[in-house]
């Protein structure tokens, strides 16, 4: 028994250096159950593994398997599920305590005479089972039960190597970047996918390095060199290195971890560009560009700080402040103390002065936005001063158009003008007429007769002032001046100077207008020259479409809280395939020289001015309807 005990006790010795190189299912562990098997006098060794199939379930798989009947190694028989196995033998095998086998149990494992099952853990759990079969020459005593679990024991390490072994490798295979371990001899021990997975590798690509590179603690030469290598495949740069030691101390080889950067490259890359797009792109788009937040900006662009006239230095929130004339309080309020919760576009339009050009004028949109995960003011500017300065002109323009268009409007209205002069001239001649006939034919004159004669011319004369004077309001040049103004004066004014030349041509006016209207809010020259036109139209359609019955009217009153005034006639109507071009600049149906094609052009620009509308229609008379509404001033006085 000692001598066995020794022989056992030499084959575990050999076995230690066997499996230090097995791996699961080959020649090496093969050898070790046969060394197993001899040293113990048995006619068989195997070596099953436990693998689960579910969290609950599992089945014995046989590994490796030594027989003394031959030195050819029989298959390896099916797997045995746990089922199979007696419950007494599970609950053994699960507290470490080995299994001996008899009588028609021994069959499952091909044993004939007895059986040994040792328990063989892995890192404190049951992952294999040694089986020992027919003991030659005694039976399966305490002592063989010992060997069995030495044995156990001494296959529990080799399979703890093992599976540190596989977790390492998953390990270095979960990192997605390539690691490589080579040995002193620059050889490659162990990689990860990564490095497998990069185009072109190959193991020859390592050569050889010195050892004195390996005693170096977290040398890059290597991985360097490599790195340079794949220059071709990708971006590789090499991220760390190390030494890897024995448990002696010394030097056993290097791990290296190269980072894969082609990508973060292409971003920066990508970044870059994008940036300096951006920067082109708002520092050519002709518009100053600010962010910040509270006392600080944040950001501005080059075209800011040529408004600002600063360069060489940064521009600083009080630099802006200043910048912005003291006239504009609410735009200085805003940038003092900005509102966080402006959801919508705020615009501004405000004005500088600068020493070299004058007076300057800018438009300004400003909105909160989400910077660096916080609000912060976004604010464009945009320099008008052009625009301004065109709008000027062209209101300039517009206003002396407008200007023209009365005068011409006066002298399509001369005859009715002069009618208007030449009834009151005549009546003050008649009276001084008479009064000089009488003085010559020696007539005794009345004192009460004289006094009523120079009543009359006064009244003449007064009459006479008020159509000069409208006369003189209408043809001036204003510049728009708005006020509160009455509609109905507006009417008045147009009749007083022109209402006898409808009587004239024959033309009944019909003339309804609401009293107490409230004001509204625009200039009262404008508001004539509307009526003018309109109703100098009116009589041209009427004296050449009807010869009896003519009849024009106008109307002032209240809509929908809004004024209107309505100017109708019962001459012709205009098309409908006209109707739609009446509003168009030098549009006209008359025969030339008798019309401009601008009246109906100036009437609407002036109805817009007053925040207005005006439509045409026809009429169930015959004739066209204009219609005007706009609303109120508000100020009821």
């Amino acid at each position: 028994m000692v001598d066995r005990c020794m022989e056992f006790i030499k084959a575990l010795g050999i076995s230690c250096q066997y499996l230090a190189k097995a791996e699961i299912s080959n020649d090496s562990l093969n050898d070790v159950l046969k060394m197993f098997g001899q040293s113990m006098n048995v006619s068989g060794v195997s070596l099953l593994r436990k693998r689960y199939r579910n969290s609950k379930s599992y089945l014995f798989e046989f590994v490796a398997q030594w027989s003394s009947f031959g030195d050819e190694i029989r298959s390896l028989p099916d797997p045995l599920i746990s089922q199979n196995l007696p419950p007494d033998w599970i609950v053994s095998l699960n507290e470490q305590r080995p299994v001996v086998g008899k009588d028609t149990e021994l069959f499952l494992l091909g044993a004939t005479s007895n059986l040994l099952l040792v328990p063989v853990f892995c890192e404190e759990q049951f992952s294999f089972v040694l089986t020992f079969s027919d003991f030659q020459h005694c039976g399966v005593d305490g002592t063989m039960q010992e060997l069995g679990m030495a044995a156990g024991n001494i296959l529990g390490l080799w399979a703890k190597n093992i599976q540190t072994e596989m977790q390492h490798a998953e390990i270095m295979d979960f990192i997605p970047s390539p690691v490589l371990v080579l040995d002193s001899s620059g050889s490659v021990k162990a990689m990860n996918k990564a490095i497998e997975e990069v185009p072109g590798w190959s193991t020859e690509k390592t050569g050889k390095i010195k050892q004195t590179e390996i005693n170096k603690k977290n040398t890059h030469s290597t991985v360097s060199t490599l790195a340079k290598d794949f220059a071709d495949k990708g971006i590789f740069v090499p991220s760390k290195s190390g030494t890897i030691y024995d448990i002696c101390d010394r030097p056993y080889g290097t791990i290296h971890y190269m980072e894969d950067v082609t990508r973060e490259r292409e971003i920066a890359k990508n970044l870059r560009r994008s940036e300096t797009m951006y920067r082109t792109i708002i520092d050519f788009a002709g518009v100053g560009i600010i962010l910040f937040r509270k006392d600080r900006i944040l950001y501005y662009n080059e075209r800011l700080a040529e408004f600002l006239g600063i360069a060489g230095r940064i521009i600083t929130l009080a630099d802006f402040m200043n910048w912005i004339d003291s006239s504009e309080p609410e735009v200085r309020k805003f940038f003092q103390k900005p509102s966080q919760k402006i959801n919508n576009p705020t615009t501004f339009e405000f004005s500088t002065d600068d020493r070299e050009e004058g007076l300057r004028h800018y438009q300004g949109y400003g909105r909160v936005i989400g910077y660096e995960n916080r609000p912060a003011i976004h604010f464009i500017l945009d320099d008008i001063t052009e625009q301004k300065e065109l709008a000027k002109i062209a209101r300039m323009n517009e206003l002396r158009l407008q200007h023209e268009d009365r005068l011409t409007a006066l002298g399509v209205m001369a005859a009715g003008i002069a009618h208007e002069l030449n009834q009151p001239l005549n009546t003050i001649r008649v009276i001084s007429d008479t009064s000089l006939f009488g003085r010559d034919q020696g007539w005794e004159l009345n004192e009460e007769e004289i006094f009523d004669g120079f009543e009359m011319i006064s009244k003449q004369v007064l009459r006479m002032s008020d159509v000069i004077h409208s006369i003189r309001n209408f043809a001036r040049e204003d510049r728009g001046k708005l006020d509160n103004i009455d509609p109905n004066d507006a009417i008045k004014n147009v009749f007083s100077m022109i209402g006898k030349q409808f009587e004239a041509h024959g033309i009944h006016i019909e003339m309804d207008l609401e009293t107490y209207l409230l004001p509204i809010r625009g200039n009262l020259n404008a508001l004539e020259q509307v009526i003018m036109n309109l109703v100098v139209n009116a009589r041209q359609a009427l004296e050449e479409h009807r010869q009896f019955n003519k009849k024009l009217w106008i109307k002032s009153g209240t809509r929908f809280n809004q004024f209107f005034i309505e100017v109708g006639d019962n001459a012709c109507g205009i098309p409908h395939e006209l109707r739609i071009n009446v509003f168009d600049p030098f549009y006209t149906t008359k025969e030339p020289g008798k019309g401009t094609g601008l009246g109906l052009s100036i009437s609407q620009s002036i109805v817009t001015e007053f925040k207005g509308t005006i439509k045409v229609y026809n009429n169930d008379q015959g004739g066209a309807t204009f219609f005007i509404t706009a609303p109120f001033s508000g100020d009821k006085s």
